[in-house]
């Protein structure tokens, strides 16, 4: 029987004995789709031709934000164009009745490719995967992102902004950047449900990454990134409203927000009948988009953070610039056998900045005092050679698990490349010394990457976290730190990190939109059951089935 059939009948099975114990039902969270397994051999073995005749299919995407999650053959895409007026899993009753003719405006995506002006990132990441062994790059873009961003772009650039209703946005004090981009995404989503221009609150002076030296003037993200409006500050007369933080993101229409655990059960009742707008709700303009394409119903608000990071995180030219200076100082190469420290340049100090070669791994690693426990094994425990040993599979051709159990939700043995597909190397992403120590472990004579060459970031950590980071080195070499290791992470063309950390969820959205790598591997190996990715602190969730929880809150937590 199919891995994913019989995972949809034990939670039903699990279900059945949870109501019979007298368990009221609420909002239940939906099983995972029922992919046919012969659709999944299809797609399986359409990828091996195609690799075998270096022509990828960009709808073979290989990425759990799928119904299927090895993507598409071109029977099922056609089929689900066919088909999409009939409705489609999780389709909410108010999503209005779509046409194949209309689904057909948003397939086309698989080749955006983002204006270099307006998305100030390095042309390695541009260019998409591939490269290697004389197979051209090729660029695989998520689902609807082409439509998403000139969506985003003329909402928050109306043609009269004095007519203009805006919602102003107050930061929070922590030091997460993750969590702060995720969270204002969120405000953006909104504004533009709302019809209104998102601004940021000026004058901030607790935004944990302003910097008086390089803005004097500005304690907004606008000292890093483009501005995310062309209007100008509201004045006394224009309509405003103002949200600050998280809870106040959560729109309450009809009863007033009393449990904590709602602000990321977006299957509770209160959001599915327009009662409350939170945390994941996605604004009712991509409505049509949703239901027309492959992606989870589950999975909606995520792929709307991918959209809205990939609109926020637009760097500024003197942000650009920086971070290439910043690259080509600090990114050495290290070859196994050399000792710590005896490594080389990974730029010859002239262009724009050093990258990583096409066809490496990418490997974000956390295992500040902070951070630890959302990896698999936590403090102690040597998850990086899961890692190793999962890349070392890949680089060798091998049809290879990629995404953790706890997320897979069917059978997903197709990631395998030919053999000098991808290189022997690996770029290290450590937020720690201890994190870039136990990497190294692996590089020694006898360890899993033995032979293989590790690019990296020299520069000094702390076992602490980020916050000491800032007193440490200032927030300008941090921020350079944080904002080159995440370029690096979006061009290299395989990706192994914990998809319980905010980080490693927005390499994830960015990889897939302006990266271009949405069919590229993806080796997730977070904590799992009770380290945040399966009851993320609900007590709701607790009391259900394990197969009826929310498989996917820590998606949704920013």
């Amino acid at each position: 029987m199919p891995q994913c059939t019989m995972r949809v009948m034990l939670e039903l099975v699990g279900l059945l004995m949870w109501l019979n114990a007298g368990s009221s039902v609420g909002a239940l969270y939906p099983p995972p789709a029922a992919c046919l397994h012969q659709e999944m051999i299809d797609v399986e073995l359409a990828i091996a031709r195609e690799a075998t005749a270096g022509t990828p299919n960009p709808r073979r995407f290989r990425n759990h934000v799928y119904t299927c999650e090895s993507g598409e053959t071109d029977a099922m895409h056609a089929r689900r164009l066919q088909n999409v007026s009939a409705g489609a899993p999780f389709r909410e009753a108010s999503e209005p009745a779509v046409t194949p003719s209309r689904c057909t405006r948003y397939e086309k995506d698989p080749q955006w490719h983002p204006n270099k002006h307006e998305y100030l990132w390095s042309a390695a990441v541009l260019k998409g995967a591939g490269g290697v062994s004389g197979i051209p790059a090729s660029r695989s873009v998520l689902y609807g992102t082409a439509y998403a961003q000139q969506k985003i772009f003329h909402s928050q650039h109306p043609k009269d902004c004095t007519t203009a209703k805006y919602l102003v946005y107050k930061f929070g004090t922590w030091p997460g950047m993750g969590s702060h981009v995720h969270i204002a995404g969120q405000a953006l989503a909104l504004a533009i449900e709302l019809n209104r221009v998102l601004v940021w609150m000026p004058d901030h002076d607790t935004f944990p990454f302003r910097e008086p030296d390089r803005c004097p003037n500005d304690f907004t993200w606008d000292c890093w990134w483009k501005p995310i409006t062309h209007c100008p500050l509201p004045g006394a007369d224009a309509d405003v409203i103002v949200k600050e933080v998280v809870d106040d993101l959560n729109v309450n229409l009809s009863m007033p927000f009393t449990s904590w655990g709602q602000h990321y059960e977006f299957y509770s009742e209160w959001v599915l009948s327009g009662d409350l707008f939170g945390w994941n709700t996605v604004p009712s303009h991509f409505s049509e988009l949703l239901h027309c394409s492959p992606i989870k119903g589950t999975h909606r608000h995520y792929w709307w953070r991918a959209q809205a990071s990939t609109y926020l995180f637009r760097f500024n030219k003197r942000t650009r610039r920086d971070i290439d200076d910043f690259k080509r100082k600090h990114l050495v190469k290290h070859r196994s056998g050399a000792e710590l420290g005896a490594d080389e340049p990974a730029s010859s100090g002239t262009g724009k900045g050093a990258s990583v070669p096409s066809g490496t791994f990418g490997a974000f690693i956390r295992l500040s005092k902070e951070k630890q426990m959302e990896i698999q094994g936590g403090k102690g425990a040597r998850h990086f050679h899961a890692m190793a040993t999962t890349m070392v599979a890949l680089q060798a051709g091998e049809p290879t698990h990629v995404i953790n159990n706890h997320i897979a939700e069917c059978t997903n043995r197709s990631a395998a490349f030919r053999t000098g597909e991808l290189r022997r190397a690996v770029l290290i992403s450590a937020d720690s010394n201890t994190a870039l120590d136990e990497a190294m472990t692996e590089h020694d004579p006898g360890g899993a990457l033995d032979g293989w060459d590790y690019f990296f970031t020299k520069h000094a950590r702390s076992d602490v976290g980020v916050g000491r980071m800032f007193q440490d080195l200032g927030r300008t070499q941090t921020m350079m730190i944080s904002f080159a290791n995440l370029e690096l992470m979006l061009e290299v063309d395989g990706l192994a990190c914990g998809m319980s950390s905010n980080w490693c969820r927005l390499i994830d959205e960015l990889r897939m939109t302006v990266g271009g790598r949405a069919n590229s591997p993806f080796v997730e190996l977070s904590a799992g059951v009770g380290r945040g990715l399966t009851n993320c602190g609900n007590a709701a969730e607790i009391e259900k089935p394990l197969g009826m929880r929310n498989r996917h809150c820590y998606l949704g937590r920013p």
